[in-house]
Parts: structure tokens; C-alpha cells; sequence
């Protein structure tokens, strides 16, 4: 009999866990990535909390942000995110919330499959605002894959795109990691993270769990080094490693769909059509890329892909901004990434815009 009344009591309190469980614990101004680096399944305990928050708060009109490292908002704390800042300003000027959803190292291939999820999950996807990167149409060496995190979910809910850039894909992740795919030991990982653990709450959770304890325990967290980028001198020499130096490659790009960037942008909005869709270029620090940003090659790859994105902007009626150049230098932590005020900046710039394309 008490076997039975344990058992009773355990189903009762992962009920409890799953009803009652606050956002705060899996999404603090943006998704924790140092949770989500090692588990990419860990995303939907975050949707499915903004989900919750959503529906219990009655949230009718709200935008989600997708994107990679910049719109995540790194180096730095949740606390210096745009997304802070957006719902600051949303707060005083009357506007939606805002939910960022991007995750540093994404990839585009990574932001359609995430609209795939939160339409799989009921949440909205009519307000969007998606950032993208010089460096994300530049031919890849097979690596990074153009979906880094999500391929999984992608293989689920579009097999025809996954299967279109499978080769890519694997290639990519043979060139990572030197292992080829779909291992006995990662199908028994991925059975386990994305079948059995989501039914059993205290396993669904148990990375946030673990950290909140760590967290109270005053475990430091790695934010990075938030400092601007003129009191880094050791950024010169990192900045010239070949992984950065890809980023600005000035050899020419293919901007069609053999390019996989292009193919999931066409996905995107395709998929976005007749909602309100924004995609902004990325600032670039060009003081500290002076030399990669002046070359003819960078300069006319920048010309096409500015050209190929307002051509896709008008045939799918969405809205394309450059912003590579809208951030003053001294608010850059690097070559992209933003330091507090930069990212305040940020947040202005994207307010500023969606309301004078409303």
C-alpha cells in the first residue's frame, strides 16, 4: 500500500512541478545558453513556459526575436540584453513584449526551424524580428552547419528542407567532431532528451534545476568579457584567426539556393508571409575590421547581399534593414557584439522601426 501511495504522490507532484513551474527558472530576458549549449532540447521547456505565460497573462499582441550571438546579446548578463531594453521601452511607450528566443552559434537554418516549433507549440508568429550576418552567406568549409542546434526538429517537422541540406549537414559534422551522425550512442542520447525525459517533469527541468541550486549556492556564471573592445588588446590577434576572418571573407558570394543561408531565408518568408517580418543585418565594428571591411571583395558582397535581401523583402513583403553601420564604434565589446549602451542603441534602432513600419 504506501508503494502505491508514493507512486500516487510522485505522479501528483510532477503535476504540481509542471503547472507551476515560473518562467524565471528557464528564461531571464533571453534563453540561458549556458543551459542550452548542452542540451538543445532544453528549448522547449522554454516554449513551453512562454507559452503558459502567454495564455495566463492574456498576451494578446507580443514579438519574438530570433538570431544568433548579437540578438542573444553576448558578451554580458541578461540583464544588458536588447530584449531588456525592448521591454523597457515597451513598458513606457505602450508596445508588445517581446520574447528572445536567439542562441548564440544559430544559424538561419537554426530560426526557421524554431518558427516551425513555436507554430508546432501554438505560439504566435505574426511579430518576428530575426537578425542576420555577413558571415552567415559566406561559402562554408563545410562548417558551421546552417542548422547548428535544432537539425533534430527540422528532420521532424520539414523533412523535405532537412533532407535537402542533409549532405551539408553531415559533412559539417563530420568536419566538427570527426564523428559520422546518427551513432548508436547519440540516437540512444536524442531518444532519452527528446522522448522520455519531456514526460517526467523533474527530468524535463533537471538542467534548470541544477543550475537554480548552483546559482544559489553563488556558483559564478561565464558571461564573458563585457568590456569594450579598446580595452582588449588581445583582440587583434584573436580577430585573425581563420574561424573570424571567415566572418568577412571577401571571396565572392552565391546568392541562390545553393547557397544554404539563401535557401532557408526563401524558407523564412515563405513561411512569414503576410505577417510582420523583420530581418536586420548586424552592426559591424569597422575601426577594429578596418582592413577585412575595406577590401573591393567585402564591399561588393555587401552591395549583392543588401540588393538580393530588399529583392526578397518586396517579393514576400517583409521588412530588411542594414544596420552594419547605425552603432557608433565605441559601443562595440568586438567585431559584432555590443556593449550595454550598444545594445540600448539597438534596442531604439528595432522600436523605432517597427513602429514607423506599422
Amino acid at each position: 500500500m504506501s508503494l502505491c501511495y508514493s507512486a500516487v504522490f510522485f505522479c501528483l507532484m510532477q503535476i504540481l512541478m509542471e503547472f507551476l513551474m515560473p518562467l524565471a527558472v528557464v528564461y531571464q530576458n533571453r534563453v540561458d545558453f549556458e543551459i542550452l549549449k548542452d542540451n538543445p532540447a532544453d528549448i522547449d521547456c522554454v516554449l513551453d513556459l512562454i507559452k503558459r505565460t502567454i495564455q495566463r497573462q492574456g498576451i494578446s499582441e507580443y514579438f519574438i526575436i530570433l538570431g544568433d550571438s548579437v540578438a542573444y546579446s553576448g558578451p554580458g548578463g541578461p540583464e544588458q540584453s536588447v530584449s531588456r531594453y525592448m521591454n523597457d521601452m515597451a513598458s513606457s511607450r505602450g508596445l508588445p513584449p517581446v520574447f528572445n528566443l536567439a542562441v548564440p552559434a544559430a544559424q538561419v537554418g537554426d530560426f526557421y526551424t524554431l518558427l516551425l516549433k513555436l507554430e508546432e507549440k501554438g505560439i504566435s508568429t505574426d511579430n518576428v524580428i530575426i537578425n542576420v550576418i555577413y558571415g552567415g552567406f559566406v561559402k562554408r568549409d563545410p562548417r558551421p552547419p546552417v542548422v547548428y542546434w535544432f537539425y533534430r526538429d527540422l528532420q521532424r517537422l520539414d523533412p523535405g528542407a532537412y533532407n535537402a541540406v542533409r549532405n551539408h549537414l553531415d559533412q559539417a559534422k563530420v568536419a566538427e567532431t570527426g564523428e559520422k551522425p546518427g551513432g548508436v550512442k547519440e540516437r540512444i542520447g536524442e531518444f532519452l532528451q527528446y522522448e522520455v525525459f519531456p514526460l517526467i517533469p523533474v527530468l524535463k527541468y533537471r538542467d534548470f534545476l541544477r543550475d537554480a541550486l548552483l546559482r544559489k549556492a553563488g556558483v559564478p556564471r561565464n558571461t564573458g568579457d563585457a568590456r569594450p573592445w579598446y580595452e582588449k588588446p588581445y583582440l587583434p590577434d584573436l580577430l585573425k584567426q581563420d574561424e573570424y576572418q571567415r566572418l568577412f571573407s571577401p571571396e565572392p558570394v552565391t546568392l541562390d539556393d545553393t547557397n544554404p543561408n539563401v535557401f532557408f531565408l526563401r524558407k523564412i518568408a515563405e513561411h512569414e508571409r503576410g505577417k510582420n517580418l523583420f530581418v536586420f543585418m548586424s552592426p559591424v565594428n569597422s575601426e577594429l575590421m578596418k582592413e577585412e571591411v575595406s577590401k573591393p571583395g567585402y564591399k561588393q558582397n555587401m552591395n549583392n547581399i543588401n540588393a538580393f535581401m530588399g529583392q526578397l523583402a518586396r517579393d514576400y513583403s517583409f521588412h530588411y534593414r542594414d544596420l552594419s553601420d547605425a552603432i557608433p564604434q565605441e559601443l562595440f565589446a568586438d567585431h559584432l557584439h555590443l556593449i550595454s549602451p550598444g545594445y540600448e542603441r539597438l534596442a531604439k534602432i528595432l522600436w523605432d522601426w517597427v513602429v514607423a513600419a506599422s
